[in-house]
């Protein structure tokens, strides 16, 4: 049976069942952000929920990542990924009309499997790398850590953010960081909307691993 931490200790891109996977999480996002100044980027995250105390407690584990500064092939193998982990949704910027247009003609080619995107409400924040570098440094912290990256690249491009730097950088700046924090952060906004009684229930229905 799949663990927690066989997640956490798999390599990145190691292929599930997908039901045991579902069992062993509480959710499963996909969030991707457009080209710009560099590459577009998209990541799978599985989310565990545990209770503390009659609080809930969040971890997050990054399952895959891609990288393509060609819109076209980041919607393939965005679609190869939804295929692969069946994400409950894909979360990023639903109001591009370059990438709607192009999802739109790709959604005719039957091999493809289609996917919608749910707004990033992170994307209509003032300075928004504030609050995605320090929340998604806070949950990288050592003594505490609740986000696991592996060796991903997601991991180097936000390390090569300078601490204070986040002040002048705009959306389109580093997309692998922009797509970690929408996964990460707003996954993690809605399963803290689940309330302990409908984790509770997820859990019993689904057999969910420790």
């Amino acid at each position: 049976m799949l663990t927690w931490k066989d997640l956490k200790e798999a390599e990145l891109g190691q292929t599930f069942d997908s039901k045991e996977l579902k069992e062993c999480c509480t959710g499963v996002y996909g969030a991707l952000s457009w080209p710009a100044k560099r590459p577009g980027f998209a990541v799978v995250v599985a989310m565990k929920s545990f209770e503390t105390f009659g609080r809930q407690r969040h971890e997050v584990c990054l399952l895959d990542e891609v990288e393509s500064a060609d819109m076209w092939e980041l919607i393939e193998r965005c679609s190869g990924l939804d295929l692969k982990y069946d994400p409950s949704e894909w979360i990023g910027d639903n109001e591009n009309s370059a990438a709607d247009r192009i999802m739109q003609e790709m959604s005719s080619d039957s091999k493809l499997r289609t996917f919608s995107l749910t707004p990033a409400s992170i994307a209509s924040m003032d300075r928004p790398y504030q609050y995605m570098l320090q929340s998604l440094r806070r949950m990288l912290r050592e003594d505490k850590r609740t986000l696991f990256l592996k060796d991903s690249r997601s991991l180097e491009y936000l390390r090569e953010i300078e601490d204070g730097a986040e002040v002048e950088l705009e959306l389109g700046e580093f997309p692998s960081v922009e797509a970690l924090a929408f996964a990460a952060l707003e996954g993690k906004e809605h399963t803290e909307g689940m309330t302990l009684e409908e984790i509770h229930e997820l859990q019993r229905k689904h057999g969910l691993c420790d």
